[in-house]
């Protein structure tokens, strides 16, 4: 593993790897950030941005920043002078310095990201404000033609306490004081009559008190509050209702602040804004090292752990990076180990997507970098051309501690986010970018891909959707019979897809039981894998869903009971070439089944029907996805016989709640008992059993752990309410 040089000895790297147990230590924003401006023939060259919602303000880069953050706005490139650039440096730490109340002349660390901050009048630069600051020109007052009550003064040399002005007169009574301040600008609410008489009360004695301290002839007054947008916290044992401070002093001892009363209250705003805008510089960087052209907000949600941001994150978009994972690994699996069985190439692809793989293959790329999980506080925030002290809470450098699982959930989401940008296609070019699988028959598995298949249903199709019955689901045969055939010409006609190699399909229907040197394992593989990919690439658009949510549709909507319902539905137990033992299992179940009571529940624990109904609809997938040679394609063709039943449960999301373990969970929380659920392996079953207060209570059996769980969670949770 290669260590990056510490900021301290080296600072263009990246990052550094403190130790072997994924903790670094990064730097808020890219190396990107760190580039000079660029010399031209009049000056430097800069690229001039608006804040979206800090009026007042603008932001100059050395680079063009795109893709652009909705935080802001381009205004254009300009050509600076050399002057005008030296002014604009010298202004950022005596800006800094008076909001974060410091002295202008202390000298410590400086950031090395490199843009300016600009005051603006009238969408330009404010170059007057920008001269007062630096003392070049002292009559702001007059030349911007603003009224006395709406500039900022301090009072020299206090420069860490800003304060509103109000002129005051000879005559001017403490109630005329009382009515011209604004009680907004006092309180968030109505001001009590005690409190507006108590500031009555002082503001007469501050009167009374200035007639003695200043003669008549420094007539006028102004009147001073103290600015809270730049004081610093206040404690929490403050009295609340307190009156604001209250000062009075002649104007001739007051100096003009460089800022109006607008941008002192804005300016405060702009530090959060400069953390998400250095944070975002490493998605700039990604999308050009990635060449990405895609939504630039799905990059920053994938580069997102949950605990910087809880409500925009990689979760969701892991499931369906997950997915396309598992489709385009099984794909190349398929023609790598020709003649190997299911068994052998599910457990291949375990090995290259599992956790501990992928989040190998992010150290490799060091796409760790682009990760966020530690958020940088305001006040622990350093800008760039600041000079002052490190403040005890500032932090130079982030420290990031990432597990396995993060680093292997960031590659998955962008594999998201390059499928949601470029199809198949887009995520295939960036698992091969980053090696997350070898070169072997690459060239033949990306013949397989496109990038037009994005999902086929969205909001209109939830808008039009209405369950009447349970055929709306997945169409009801006439009669559940079992009559071989290898005619596929209805069944052609259903797919609306002609086959071109019989070989193949024959093969889809073929049992493992006649051993006839091949079966329909290795088609299922594939299908298998399709059929996932089918579920999640369609229910992603249709809401903001939880990552647990997604997992939970994938479960109720990829499991035997549903997808032997689409098998009867089409008929393909028909075509499935098997030994007699097969059929009669096939008959018995035909026997006794109820069809609109197993789709009621999604098949998570009423039956169990023969697996090989299941596996013969993933095998078809497969077969088509061979035959056709597009993966695009065999989406688009299997996704209508789906389309409804995920349109309904994405329209009745409480159905998740199916999910009974979360409502076991929650009624045993709430009765103060300790509910545990433990499984187990017979004979190839999964066995779950559930126990409360350590006393065994129920168990079941099912062919995922998922499946046994559930199960054996619905029968505990009526026995639980039942006896109540």
């Amino acid at each position: 593993m290669e260590i990056k040089a510490d900021s301290e000895d080296d600072p263009t790297k990246k990052a550094k790897i403190v130790d072997k147990n994924n903790y670094f230590e990064i730097k808020n924003y890219s190396p990107i950030l760190e580039q000079p401006f660029t010399l031209v023939a009049n000056g430097v060259k800069v690229y001039t941005y608006n804040f979206s919602e800090i009026p007042g303000f603008c932001i100059l880069f050395p680079m063009n920043y795109i893709p652009l953050p909705p935080i802001l706005k381009e205004v254009g490139v300009r050509i600076m002078n050399l002057k005008e650039l030296e002014y604009l440096k010298a202004f950022q730490n005596i800006m800094w310095s008076d909001l974060f109340q410091t002295p202008y002349n202390e000298s410590g660390e400086q950031s090395y990201a490199n843009y300016l901050i600009a005051p603006t009048c009238k969408k330009n630069i404010s170059w007057l404000s920008i001269k007062a600051a630096l003392g070049m020109k002292k009559d702001l007052k007059s030349s911007q033609k603003q009224s006395l009550d709406k500039l900022v003064y301090h009072i020299p040399p206090k420069k860490q306490k800003y304060y509103y002005a109000m002129k005051i007169k000879k005559n001017t009574q403490p109630s005329d004081i009382i009515c011209k301040i604004s009680k907004k600008s006092l309180y968030s609410q109505e001001v009590p009559d005690t409190i507006q008489q108590e500031t009555i009360n002082k503001a007469t004695k501050i009167l009374k008190n200035a007639s003695f301290i200043y003669p008549h002839y420094e007539y006028p007054l102004v009147l001073l509050r103290l600015v809270r947008v730049v004081r610093k916290k206040e404690l929490k044992d403050k009295k609340p209702n307190k009156p604001i401070t209250l000062k009075i002093a002649p104007e001739r001892i007051l100096e003009t602040f460089y800022l109006t009363r607008k941008q002192t209250r804005n300016a405060n705003k702009i530090i959060k804004a400069l953390v998400t805008i250095e944070r975002y510089t490493y998605i700039i960087d990604f999308v050009n090292r990635y060449n990405y052209h895609g939504d630039f907000n799905l990059i920053r949600d994938a580069t997102t752990a949950p605990a910087y941001d809880n409500d925009r994150n990689y979760d969701p978009i892991e499931n369906l990076g997950d997915s396309i994972l598992k489709v385009i690994s099984s794909l190349q699996l398929y023609f790598r180990h020709t003649g190997k069985n299911e068994g052998f190439l599910t457990d291949m692809r375990t090995s290259f997507v599992k956790n501990k793989a992928l989040c190998k293959v992010n150290l490799n790329n060091e796409l760790y970098f682009y990760m966020r999980s530690a958020k940088v506080r305001q006040k622990c925030f350093r800008p760039a051309y600041y000079t002052g002290l490190k403040r005890p809470s500032e932090v130079i450098v982030l420290n990031e501690k990432f597990s396995d699982g993060m680093l292997a959930d960031e590659i998955e989401s962008l594999i998201g986010a390059f499928y949601l940008s470029s199809g198949f296609i887009g995520a295939a070019g960036f698992i091969n970018r980053v090696k997350v699988l070898p070169e072997e028959e690459w060239d033949k598995t990306i013949g397989f891909l496109d990038k037009t298949y994005k999902g086929m249903l969205g909001d209109k199709d939830m808008k039009d959707f209405n369950l009447n019955n349970f055929d709306d689901l997945i169409p009801r045969p006439e009669k559940f019979i079992l009559a071989s055939t290898s005619d596929y010409s209805t069944l052609e006609k259903i797919l609306n897809y002609k086959f071109k190699n019989q070989r193949i399909i024959d093969e889809a229907f073929t049992h493992g039981s006649l051993g006839l040197g091949y079966n329909y394992e290795r088609l299922e593989f594939l299908g298998d894998a399709v059929v996932d990919t089918i579920v999640i690439t369609n229910v992603f658009p249709l809401g903001k869903f939880t990552a647990e949510r997604l997992t939970v549709f994938r479960h109720m909507l990829v499991n035997n009971v549903v997808l032997s319902r689409l098998s009867i539905s089409l008929g393909l137990q028909n075509y499935l070439k098997a030994v007699k033992e097969v059929y009669e299992e096939i008959r018995r179940y035909f026997a006794d089944f109820q069809w609109e009571e197993d789709l009621l529940d999604f098949g998570v624990y009423n039956s169990h029907p023969p697996k090989c109904l299941n596996d013969i609809f993933e095998s078809l997938i497969g077969a088509v996805l061979l035959d056709s040679e597009s993966l695009d394609l065999t989406c688009k063709i299997f996704t209508p016989f789906m389309k409804n039943l995920i349109l309904h449960l994405a329209q009745n999301e409480e159905r998740c709640d199916m999910n009974i373990r979360s409502k076991l969970s929650t009624y045993c929380q709430k009765k103060h008992i300790k509910c545990e659920t433990k499984t187990r392996l017979d004979k190839g079953l999964v066995i779950a059993e559930v126990y409360v207060s350590n006393d065994f209570i129920c168990d079941a059996t099912g062919h995922t752990s998922w499946l046994a769980k559930q199960i054996v969670s619905q029968k505990a949770y009526i026995l639980l309410t039942s006896s109540k």
